[in-house]
């Protein structure tokens, strides 16, 4: 049996993006992410979405990263997920290829890298 707090990754090309996950856990789940990738980079964008894949609704990280070890980013995201959230909690991880990119741009900002807006 899985352990349910653990982000399963997974690359499923019918992926449907449904927008932005957000709210006071996420923002702070984004942050402890966001210090996270600064060390690693391989990571170019990062999005928290909702999608629908295989007739499932969840909340997945969606990931564009150059190729790497894409299992000790996962590990690592497992490690500050797990800091934040439930034990009932999961988190899917979807590494991102460049013909999901803009399907998921048009619903769902990237939170990383973190972008300054200027007023």
């Amino acid at each position: 049996m899985s352990d349910p707090k653990k982000p399963r990754a997974g690359g499923a090309p019918s992926v449907e993006f449904h927008g932005e996950q957000d709210g006071g856990p996420e923002r702070q789940l984004k942050g402890k992410l966001v210090t996270l990738f600064q060390s690693e980079p391989a990571v170019q964008q990062a999005f928290l979405a909702k999608i629908q894949a295989g007739g499932e609704r969840s909340v997945a990280l969606c990931i564009l990263a150059e190729s790497g070890d894409e299992e000790a980013l996962v590990d690592k995201v497992s490690r500050v997920f797990a800091g934040t959230f439930q034990r009932s909690q999961h988190l899917d991880i979807l590494f991102l290829d460049d013909k999901q990119l803009p399907d998921i741009t048009k619903v769902c900002r990237a939170f990383y890298p973190v972008r300054i807006t200027h007023n």
